[in-house]
């Protein structure tokens, strides 16, 4: 998978294409980058049609402006995904990615195939509470 830097914002994305195959987005956590699945790529990689981007601040994706940030992310995946002409796919997210592709299904659910959160938290359903409350361990 060779880097593609996306139009208009910092994200650089890795693309495997596999001709009219369904497509995954691998969306990794934080303090690493798209390679954490090189494993599952090798295993998809025949099957499948797969996006990985490197998060803001991760990866290749270093090269911010003012104004950059990591609330930006769904925008600039639908807009990878214009660019890819890809109208749906199977999202995977890991931590920080899980909290990425949760928002990103959020805001764009046609472009959204099917969902695989591990890791992180529901943002749609967060207990408040969980965040300030004392651990009793």
């Amino acid at each position: 998978m060779k880097p593609i830097k996306s139009a208009n914002s910092p994200i650089t994305y890795f693309v495997s294409r596999t001709g009219q195959a369904e497509w995954i987005l691998f969306i990794h956590a934080a303090f690493v980058n798209h390679n954490m699945f090189k494993a599952q790529f090798e295993y998809f990689e025949h099957k499948y049609n797969l996006l990985a981007i490197d998060i803001i601040g991760h990866g290749q994706s270093t090269d911010t402006q003012k104004g950059d940030a990591i609330d930006k992310m769904s925008k600039w995946i639908s807009d990878i995904l214009k660019t890819e002409s890809i109208d749906k796919i199977h999202i995977i997210g890991i931590s920080l990615g899980a909290v990425l592709a949760q928002d990103f299904a959020n805001r764009y659910p046609s472009a959204v195939s099917s969902l695989a959160c591990f890791g992180g938290y529901d943002i749609n359903h967060f207990d408040t509470k969980m965040k300030t409350a004392p651990s009793k361990n």
